[in-house]
């Protein structure tokens, strides 16, 4: 499928692209044997220097420890390269993780009706888009 990008390990990523935002929608699990791939994919997507980065997480399944601290570098690098990094419609296992370790206090989340909008203005398949290689991905 043009725009997606499947790791071995329980992780797809599927990308939309439209003049200075990016959006990736993570779809699967989030742990310690795929944040690699990931976090390689991602730093990847800043690499084409939008405005904003979004990552919509409703599709994730699981994230653990790794995962969370994934999100977080994500935020701290995009924050260095003057990026805005939104995390779209976390699901209630995120929300929860977020909550207890007050990450929701730092990260820059959206939900509800922002979310949407911003959904249903970037998935159309005229913006679907596979990303360059990575080569540290």
């Amino acid at each position: 499928m043009i725009g997606s990008l499947s790791s071995s390990s329980g992780i797809t990523i599927q990308y939309y692209k439209d003049a200075g935002t990016v959006l990736a929608v993570l779809d699967g699990v989030l742990r310690l044997h795929n944040s690699d791939w990931v976090r390689g994919q991602l730093t990847g997507l800043m690499g084409l220097e939008p405005q904003v980065l979004y990552l919509h997480l409703a599709k994730l399944l699981e994230v653990d420890s790794s995962g969370l601290g994934l999100l977080v570098g994500l935020h701290m690098t995009a924050r260095k390269k003057k990026i805005e990094f939104i995390l779209l419609a976390p699901g209630a296992q995120q929300m929860k993780l977020f909550e207890s370790t007050r990450l929701d206090g730092v990260l820059n989340l959206q939900m509800g009706t922002a979310a949407a909008e911003a959904w249903e203005r970037l998935v159309r398949n005229e913006f679907a888009f596979t990303p360059p290689a990575n080569p540290g991905g």
